[in-house]
């Protein structure tokens, strides 16, 4: 059996492509770091915005690639963010920024998300139009469309990144506590500290994308992944006992979702007490969900 090396790790990964961009990670600068500990392999990798809708794509496939090698033990990929300097074009090695067009089209997809996130926060979607998101990213309105289909599109990848954001932030910031009352109390406490520190994100991230388009969309928006959490946890509750046997925990996911959103802006429209807020949502839905 032959020993890992980091040339066969960085070869594998060669093989894995940015899926927006079509080039291999290595040649566009994503691979931080690799590190070889026997038969076990840590990369860290690159991603050009915090939240970014293809990290989960990108790591999986890495992933994927690095355990084909023979020989190979345990493989853990994590990220890190680019900084502005590293996403500026320069011509140096492999591991480096990509130079040319495919940096330029990194840098033009960050500037146009920052853009449709500040945007879409502050005027919500159908009030926000293409064109406005390429004028406040500073770039042409055709170059909107070299990376987005169309404004759904876009906002679709602004729901995943803030979706990303807040699971990160409660999984950060927030440990669910044990039984049914401290969770939900935990979980509206990071819903809240996340809406002020990215105000108008979450309300705008929770539109149901259903209603944005006539046909079928194919993907799941934040309202979905926020209401199979709080399902999983409930599932997790009826399990100890706390939660009442008859449930149907998806069903009542996406009533705490929406309750959460219309009793949040409620809430912010008339400056209520955060604790007070808190407080009261945690009552009803224990009272609500308790056997």
């Amino acid at each position: 059996m032959s020993a890992i090396t980091e040339s066969a790790v960085r070869s594998a990964l060669s093989r894995v492509e940015d899926p927006e961009i079509g080039k291999p990670l290595t040649e566009l600068g994503m691979v931080k770091s690799i590190n070889v500990n026997g038969p076990d392999v840590d990369v860290e990798l690159y991603l050009t915005i915090a939240g970014c809708p293809m990290k989960s794509t990108i790591t999986g496939n890495a992933k994927a690639a690095v355990e084909e090698l023979e020989g190979v033990g345990a493989v853990n990929i994590s990220t890190d963010v680019m900084s502005d300097e590293h996403r500026t074009p320069k011509d140096v090695g492999t591991d480096s920024p990509a130079s040319g067009g495919a940096k330029r089209k990194l840098e033009s997809r960050r500037k146009l998300m920052e853009a449709a996130r500040k945007l879409f926060a502050e005027r919500g979607y159908h009030e926000t139009r293409p064109q406005d998101i390429s004028k406040a990213a500073g770039v042409g309105h055709g170059t909107f469309y070299l990376h987005f289909e169309d404004k759904l599109d876009c906002f679709l990848a602004f729901t995943d990144e803030a979706a990303d954001e807040l699971h990160e932030f409660v999984e950060t910031h927030h440990a669910v506590a044990g039984s049914m009352e401290e969770g939900i109390r935990e979980l509206l406490t990071a819903v809240f500290e996340y809406s002020d520190k990215n105000p108008g994100v979450l309300a705008a991230a929770l539109t149901d994308i259903s209603v944005l388009s006539t046909g079928d969309i194919g993907r799941r928006g934040p309202v979905d992944r926020w209401a199979e959490v709080w399902a999983e946890l409930l599932d997790k509750w009826k399990a100890s006992g706390d939660a009442a046997p008859e449930l149907d925990t998806r069903m009542i996911g996406y009533l705490i979702v929406g309750a959460i959103k219309q009793g949040g802006a409620y809430g912010y429209r008339r400056r209520l007490d955060r604790k007070k807020m808190i407080d009261g949502m945690t009552w009803v839905f224990v009272r609500a969900l308790k056997k």
